[in-house]
């Protein structure tokens, strides 16, 4: 069974490399497909020339916008390209930068033996204590030096399909989702690392997100007083006060990334 994966970034240099290292266990370098945001209008195009050194691991898409965070320019280019990928590939898989897809049995083989046309992960979220766990050491095991995180509805994302999909915002949702599979998880990045998340705040600078309480708000904020109260905040509830149920990282899941 023919199968791919794609993901779109703007100037990412730290999740890019952690998601083409998990993702090309099981994906060819001709599999993978990266959108790059250019952003050479930020910083000279260094980023764009750091992307163009991995060319060998993957297929690499430079595209430009001058808006940053456009919740709906990303959904529009998103589907275009799910519906280009489905015409060479009888399953196409979505996910963004700093999500990783895994089941026990490998991803590739949960795809092979999949029978229905799509499939909805059970979103995890993974999150630092920020007074028990410091900086994560990038160069070893993610999950290994973090203990917690929480379940999350609008990370349980539709993202493995074999046709076409009508997402969403921030793909959280499809019309044509299932129930979440209980063994596939989908497990979320962006809490891992505190100091990581902040950094990559203030690097971005997101033109189109500038009306406080606008979905994706958590991009885009810059003040570290902000994330440090959003940080232990359910993603389910924001921007309501509901703090998440925390619980230890699934064991299953533990030596994944």
């Amino acid at each position: 069974m023919s199968k791919c994966i794609f993901t779109i970034m703007r100037r990412e240099p730290l999740w890019f490399p952690i998601f083409l290292n998990y993702y090309s266990q099981y994906f060819k370098p001709e599999e993978i497909h990266v959108i790059n945001h250019s952003c050479a209008d930020d910083d000279g195009g260094e980023f764009d020339s750091y992307v163009n050194k991995f060319s060998n691991r993957c297929v690499i898409e430079n595209i430009v916008n001058t808006e940053t965070f456009d919740h709906e320019w990303l959904r529009q280019v998103v589907m275009a390209k799910q519906r280009k990928l489905l015409r060479h590939y009888s399953t196409v898989v979505f996910a963004e930068i700093d999500e990783i897809l895994y089941h026990q049995s490998g991803l590739d083989n949960f795809i092979d033996l999949m029978k229905v046309n799509c499939v909805r992960a059970t979103g995890f979220e993974v999150v630092q204590k920020l007074d028990e766990e410091g900086q994560i050491d990038w160069g070893q095991p993610l999950l290994g030096q973090r203990s917690q995180g929480y379940f999350s509805r609008i990370y349980s994302k539709t993202l493995i399909s074999k046709i076409p999909l009508s997402w969403s915002w921030g793909f959280h949702n499809c019309k044509e989702e299932p129930e979440p599979d209980p063994e596939l998880y989908l497990i979320h990045l962006h809490k891992i690392d505190f100091d990581s998340c902040l950094k990559r705040n203030r690097l971005h600078k997101h033109t189109k997100l500038v009306t406080r309480g606008q979905a994706g708000e958590q991009n885009v904020r810059q003040e570290e007083s902000w994330l440090r109260h959003w940080w232990n905040m359910d993603v389910d509830g924001f921007p309501a006060e509901i703090l998440a149920n925390h619980v230890p990282i699934p064991k299953k899941i533990k030596a994944s990334v």
